[in-house]
């Protein structure tokens, strides 16, 4: 990174000067910017791949569901395990709470 702001600021201060004109120096710039994201994607490229591959290799679907099993057994062994709740004994009652006007 040290090294492409070290090849952008001749440019900027060319341009305080006055010597390189706003355009030129935006599209001295703009290949300057360039030149460092093909650097950068030469860079990055291989570690891209191997986290795409790892990424691939990994069940998260499995894992979700062995993440939600601990955090189960986790739950009960602190509380115990839930005790049963008596049901509704209202007539009429569809599952929805309060879904239905009380008479």
């Amino acid at each position: 990174m040290q090294k492409s702001a070290n090849q952008a600021s001749p440019l900027l201060a060319l341009f305080d000067r006055g010597e390189l004109s706003f355009a030129e120096a935006a599209k001295r710039l703009e290949q300057e910017k360039e030149r460092i994201e093909g650097e950068n994607e030469d860079l990055f490229l291989p570690y891209i791949g191997a986290l795409e591959s790892l990424k691939e290799s990994i069940d998260l679907e499995h894992l979700a569901a062995f993440g939600m099993d601990e955090a189960s057994d986790s739950r009960q062994s602190t509380i115990g395990p839930i005790p049963n709740v008596p049901r509704c004994l209202v007539p009429a009652f569809d599952g929805a709470l309060f879904s239905q006007q009380w008479k």
